[in-house]
Parts: C-alpha cells; sequence; structure tokens
C-alpha cells in the first residue's frame, strides 16, 4: 500500500473509530482492530512511511489495521496506528487479530 490518499482516508477512518463518532454506513467499512503481542516491555517497530527510525511501543497496545483485507496473508510487515497515535509497520507475527471489538 503505497498510496498516500488512501492511507490519508484510512486514518481520518481510524480517527473517527476511536472517537466513537463512525457511523455504521454500508458502503464503509470499519477498520479491524489488532493487538500487539506480548504481555511486559516495549517492541521497537519502524515509523510509517519514513521508515528510517525506530519508536518503542508498549506491547500488549491496540491499533487499527490499515492495510487491505486482501493485502494481508501476502505481506510479512503491516501498517498499524496504534491507540497512542502512532503510525508504525509491524511483523504480522507480532500482531493478534481481534477483529471489530
Amino acid at each position: 500500500m503505497a498510496n498516500y490518499d488512501e492511507i490519508k482516508r484510512k486514518l481520518k477512518l481510524a480517527m473517527k473509530q476511536m472517537t466513537g463518532t463512525f457511523q455504521g454506513d454500508t458502503d464503509i467499512e470499519p477498520l479491524p482492530e489488532v493487538c500487539i503481542k506480548g504481555g511486559n516491555g516495549s517492541i521497537f517497530c519502524l515509523t510509517y512511511p519514513q521508515r528510517k527510525s525506530f519508536i518503542a511501543i508498549s506491547r500488549g497496545t491496540k491499533a487499527l489495521l490499515i492495510n487491505d483485507h486482501d493485502e494481508i496473508e501476502h505481506l510479512e510487515h503491516l501498517i498499524v496506528y496504534t491507540f497512542s497515535g502512532q503510525l508504525i509497520e509491524i511483523d504480522k507475527e507480532d500482531l493478534i487479530f481481534t477483529g471489530y471489538d
């Protein structure tokens, strides 16, 4: 997913979901929620879209998946927007897919 306009649209949708102002339209599907695996400590992830620096994210943090559903099975790294406001790239194995909590 390299289309910045699509990422921008999905980030606006993510913010609506987080604030509770998302209206369940039939045209727009909500973004699925994920959780970063692990109990204690932090995991270091690449910031997106720069991919030049790492950021420490607490394990157990919830996030919304930005990638399209059809891309998920083909990619090793996914783009997520954390509830702490960070847009990161993370390994698929480090995520628990919780669906639409």
